[in-house]
């Protein structure tokens, strides 16, 4: 198995290498050749173009020396395209030289040579030749490309030039690379073969070795390990057995080593142990004295919210009771009239109302409150109405709010009944809101705090926004750290965000983040999974 991998890697690496040098060779040497060939057929065609344009040239001085240019400049044309046209299409050629007369019409092409082209035919080529004049480039026709040279010869006002495919052109090219592939497919066989015997040689006793190390990791420390080979496979084997004898003379030392430092460790970990879970009880200790805190908080808020209509009422019965007395008494000594009747109905009436109205406002606190304490200390799930329980939340801890100055508004798109634990998002709410009082806003400056709530097929959304003055941009990454805060003087534990992290992400499985911008306010984003 190892001989096969270590093979496989050898020559793959090997291989690998060799592939890359020659495609790097292959790649650059085509390259080279290419410029090469460009520039000699560049050379050579300018010159075969310069060599017609001097035959012209010269039948054109000719013409001069008659003084009758006008008379006879038609029949010198002519016979310079039938010389050129004797020279050049003799033979069957797969490059023929063009000449474009001034109605820029082939009067010099081995098929087209007596005014029947069609000029729409050769589309882009025959428009570009035009235009420019004199130039090289390279065109597509047919979906082959070809390779066109062509200068101006100004006395007639004509175009010559050469037109090739571009395989023709990198013929050279091209049966060099065919023979640089065959070459290379070549090498790579040959030293594959090579490559595979070598490694066999090689790795033979590098198997023996590994078989006699498989025996001495099992425990046997007593084979011989011989191996015959090479001179310096036989200076490992001797090496190997060097080592083995050293190996089970430290064996007996080091498991006396390892048994002191095992009971040593032993006695650190029961110390580590111990320690971490003395952290564990002293972090829940501080986490659930950081609840009751807040549910004290609550207890007094309401016990102060109680007491003010509980005192009305309390006065509204001892009065009732009084006017009570006295009408009884006067109806007693037959001194009860009608209007005095009356102004008892009335009297009673509206001191009933009175304490109706406070007991039904105590009743409605207590019952908020009640709930919500329940909430908070119970685990237990049960199905309720979002945003009705938040508001009660929020009502619960009026008497923080009214000490503020500030506005809390819960709005929701929808009606959105969950079941889940209420205790929790009473706790992030009351922590959220908590934590905005004292970190947010100073001396009762006004503003306003806003709860969003959203739900789509699979999460519900809470939002929960303040426009204080944010947080530092280094200490947001930290806010969710337990112990962290900016309030230590001021009684600040560090818990509050760390609470509600913890509650979000372990008891309701959902995430929270936060953004934040100096002086404009800071956004919690909640995101809880939805369950009916």
């Amino acid at each position: 198995m190892l001989r096969k991998k270590l093979k496989f890697q050898i020559l793959f690496s090997v291989l690998l290498s060799l592939l890359l040098g020659i495609s790097t060779l292959y790649y650059y040497s085509s390259n080279e050749i290419k410029k090469t060939i460009d520039k000699q057929q560049l050379s050579f065609y300018t010159e075969k173009t310069d060599t017609i344009l001097h035959s012209l040239e010269n039948r054109y001085q000719k013409l001069l020396q008659t003084q009758l240019v006008d008379n006879y400049e038609f029949t010198f044309k002519k016979s310079a395209l039938k010389e050129l046209e004797t020279i050049h299409h003799k033979e069957a050629l797969l490059v023929h030289p063009f000449i474009l007369n001034e109605k820029r019409d082939f009067v010099l092409h081995p098929t087209f040579n007596n005014g029947t082209f069609n000029k729409t035919d050769t589309n882009q080529i025959y428009q570009k030749i035009i235009n420019n004049q004199e130039g090289n480039f390279y065109m597509s026709k047919g979906g082959k490309q070809r390779w066109v040279i062509f200068k101006y010869f100004k006395r007639w006002d004509w175009i010559v030039g050469y037109s090739m495919p571009r395989d023709l052109k990198y013929v050279a090219l091209k049966d060099f690379q065919n023979k640089f592939l065959m070459i290379t497919v070549f090498i790579v066989l040959l030293i594959s073969i090579l490559i595979i015997l070598i490694v066999r040689y090689f790795l033979s006793p590098i198997e023996k070795l590994i078989v006699a190390s498989q025996r001495i990791t099992k425990g046997d420390l007593s084979s011989e390990v011989k191996i015959n080979g090479s001179y310096e496979l036989s200076q490992l084997s001797n090496s190997f057995s060097i080592m083995k004898d050293k190996i089970k003379e430290h064996i007996d030392e080091l498991e006396n080593r390892i048994t002191q430092r095992t009971q040593k460790l032993s006695k650190s970990n029961e110390t580590l142990e111990l320690t971490i879970k003395n952290l564990k009880e002293t972090q829940t200790q501080l986490i659930e004295s950081e609840k009751m805190a807040s549910l004290g908080e609550l207890v007094a808020g309401v016990a102060h919210e109680i007491n003010t209509p509980v005192g009305i009422s309390l006065t509204g019965v001892s009065h009732l009771v009084e006017i009570n007395d006295r009408i009884l008494h006067m109806y007693e000594n037959d001194m009860m009239t009608e209007d005095v009747f009356k102004k008892f109905l009335k009297e009673s009436g509206e001191l009933a109302s009175q304490i109706n109205k406070n007991l039904e406002r105590t009743a409605h606190l207590v019952s908020s409150f009640k709930q919500v304490a329940v909430d908070q200390t119970s685990e237990k799930k049960r199905k309720f109405e979002v945003k009705h329980y938040l508001t009660d939340v929020i009502f619960s801890l009026n008497n923080i709010i009214k000490k503020t100055n500030l506005d809390i508004e819960v709005t929701s798109d929808e009606t959105i009944f969950i079941t889940s634990y209420p205790g929790a998002y009473s706790q992030i709410i009351t922590n959220l809101i908590i934590n905005s009082i004292r970190h947010a806003y100073e001396n009762k400056e006004k503003g306003l705090i806003s709860i969003y709530l959203s739900k789509d097929e699979h999460n519900i959304t809470l939002k929960y926004c303040d426009d204080g003055k944010g947080i530092k941009e280094e200490h947001l990454s930290r806010i969710f750290e337990p112990f962290f805060t900016t309030q230590r003087a001021n009684g600040g534990t560090g818990l509050g965000l760390n609470i509600i992290y913890n509650i979000i992400t372990s008891q309701l499985k959902g995430t929270i983040s936060c953004t934040s911008q100096r002086q404009k306010g800071t956004q919690f984003l909640i995101v809880l999974p939805f369950e009916e």
